[in-house]
């Protein structure tokens, strides 16, 4: 009896990698195209099978992105060029007004951050959406507060009344935002917050939708207007000659690591796609049927896709594609992973499998790769790009240790 339990871990471990080999044996091929043919080129990949699936995901994922030529952008400065912590750094502040072609503004605070020394072309930055307002990230009272409407839970302890960012929200998810540690790792970093692009609820996000991108929330869903954001921080970034625009690594958490990866696919100026804890209809494979399902982010949040997407509703396992897909479509660009050990409702296996089933495009573009071939334990990392990977302890967040992997992997791309 003794030695039945002694071998349970074993078995254990055996069913998992069974189950895993299984899962990834029965995926839908990357490489098949519509046609039924396979991709038999680079340049096949390339100019078709890879649109193929951008296509796909546009019709019936996410919709369409709005159209940037649609919309005017102006920067208008708030806090002009401000040594702070202790003279390491420069801060400024900057409004981006967005007006479409009826009059109809929008505007977005945008923070930036740079080390305060000189180089030669500009510092590689991170571009980052947040959940509350610049001024959650950091508690100095001169970071302006957001007047943006916030709609989020548990609002009164995140400073946020009746809808708006008070004071008391200052410094709420500094966590999230070791600036110190970036720029003493040589990183400028421009973050804004994502509900300036249209808000994250749904009778707000139709409204907006409507009258401000045009469009309608059956056919386009929220993350490809936060997408579209990401891209809006990039044009800030080729904007400004502090900053290298030829090194863009964009970050996404959660919801915001959806919207990064599908920003990151459309978006070439985007060098690295930092994809943290996505989930479902991000980095995780659905096919697993582990932790969130597409029904039940459907039946939660239904204006973030298109209303083609719930057609997959309580199929995950049947799908003829997967989000491995999307992953792929980064190729040959860099994608890094991050995942928690305890935010199993992301499957970080999943996640983690989705990415290597990617890594075959990689290989097929002739570009060499070092994920390693088995789930890793957490604490542990891949960051050789251009596919990165890693799992902390913990549970759904963005901490420093994810960060501290963002750089190593960043620290790699010369």
């Amino acid at each position: 009896m003794k030695n039945i339990f002694k071998r349970i871990p074993l078995l254990l471990l055996l069913f998992t990698t069974i189950a895993n080999a299984v899962c990834q044996n029965s995926l839908p091929d990357v490489f098949s195209m519509k046609n039924g043919r396979k991709v038999n080129s680079q340049r096949e990949w390339s100019e078709k099978r890879r649109k193929e699936i951008i296509q796909f995901y546009t019709d019936s994922v996410f919709g369409l992105l709005p159209n940037a030529t649609k919309y005017k952008q102006e920067y208008e400065v708030y806090e002009k060029e401000t040594l702070v912590l202790g003279g390491k750094a420069i801060r400024k502040q900057v409004i981006l007004t967005i007006t479409n072609l009826k009059g109809n503004k929008i505007a977005i605070d945008i923070m930036v951050y740079y080390p305060n020394k000189k180089i030669k072309n500009g510092f590689p930055v991170f571009v980052l959406q947040e959940f509350l307002g610049n001024q959650s990230l950091v508690s100095d009272t001169l970071i302006k507060i957001i007047s943006t409407p916030i709609i989020t839970g548990n609002p009164e302890k995140k400073g946020i009344i009746n809808n708006l960012a008070t004071s008391a929200s200052r410094g709420v998810y500094a966590r999230r935002f070791p600036v110190e540690m970036l720029i003493d790792s040589g990183y400028a970093v421009v973050a804004a917050c994502f509900q300036a692009f249209i808000p994250d609820a749904a009778q707000e996000a139709k409204k907006v939708m409507a009258d401000f991108y045009g469009l309608n929330i059956e056919q386009t869903g929220t993350v490809s207007v936060w997408a579209w954001g990401y891209s809006r921080l990039v044009d800030y970034v080729y904007s400004d000659n502090k900053l290298n625009k030829y090194r863009i690594g964009a970050v996404g958490h959660s919801r915001l690591g959806k919207s990064v990866l599908w920003a990151s696919v459309n978006d070439s100026r985007i060098g690295i796609a930092f994809v943290n804890e996505s989930g479902c209809t991000g980095a995780k494979l659905s096919k697993r049927a582990k932790g969130e399902t597409i029904e039940k982010m459907n039946s939660v949040f239904p204006y973030w896709t298109n209303a083609n997407y719930k057609r997959y509703n309580g199929k995950d396992t049947a799908l003829a594609f997967d989000q491995h897909w999307l992953v792929a479509c980064m190729a040959p660009r860099n994608v890094y992973i991050g995942n928690a050990e305890d935010d199993l409702w992301c499957d970080p296996e999943g996640e983690f499998f989705s990415l290597k089933e990617a890594e075959k495009v990689y290989n097929f573009l002739n570009i060499k790769t070092s994920l390693p071939s088995d789930f890793i334990k957490a604490g542990q990392f891949s960051v050789t790009p251009p596919c990165g990977y890693h799992l902390r302890k913990g549970n759904h967040d963005l901490l420093t240790e994810d960060w501290i992997n963002f750089i190593r992997f960043f620290n790699n791309i010369k």
